[in-house]
């Protein structure tokens, strides 16, 4: 039996990580860790509870019960079906994105640069068989993705320096709005 466990006021990265401070038994750590491993069935249910949902509420948009969906959100990620994150998607109006491949901050960059060239590289296409308006937009469009993708980087290298200056108050004759501010639909 687990000896009974103190609340401490120093904080912690995981349960796991406080559970092994105070010394909880071996296999409880082992059940939490396998818990806290769970990524996506653990994003199941941060996407229901985001948007206010009950699992009662979840069985109801997809006509099952809610055992089903406290199964699903209490199960392996291994046992979640495709078509389980497709309906979670559907009922919580949560975009379902699947990204294939590396798991680190640096390949996902390159992953979204690599997407962004596609993308420019068709509206290259778009702008040479327009000549015209449509032409004249994107080339603009372009000058903002440079300038702003240029100004993101230049924040983070100068926080990475430990400068706490924005980068952008060398041009103070533009108006530049914080990341979280520009809209999606900001652009062509």
């Amino acid at each position: 039996m687990d000896k009974p466990i103190k609340a401490h006021e120093k904080g912690y990265s995981s349960v796991s990580d406080m559970l092994k401070a105070v010394g909880a038994a071996k296999d409880t750590i082992s059940a939490v860790e396998e818990v806290e491993q769970q990524e996506t069935t653990n994003a199941l249910v941060k996407m229901r509870v985001s948007r206010g949902y009950t699992q009662a509420d979840i069985a109801r948009k997809l006509k099952c019960s809610q055992g089903r969906i406290s199964k699903i959100e209490s199960g392996k990620d291994v046992d979640l079906r495709l078509s389980d994150l497709v309906d979670y998607s559907r009922a919580t109006g949560v975009p379902l994105q699947i990204l294939i491949g590396p798991r680190n901050h640096a390949h996902a960059i390159k992953h979204h640069v690599f997407a962004m060239k596609h993308h420019l590289d068709a509206l290259v296409k778009l702008a040479h068989e327009d000549k015209g308006e449509i032409a004249r937009g994107i080339d603009k469009f372009f000058e903002e993705v440079v300038f702003n993708v240029g100004i993101r980087l230049g924040e983070c290298q100068m926080k990475l320096k430990g400068k706490k200056k924005p980068v952008y108050e060398a041009v103070p004759d533009f108006e530049i709005l914080p990341a979280t501010e520009i809209p999606e639909t900001a652009g062509v």
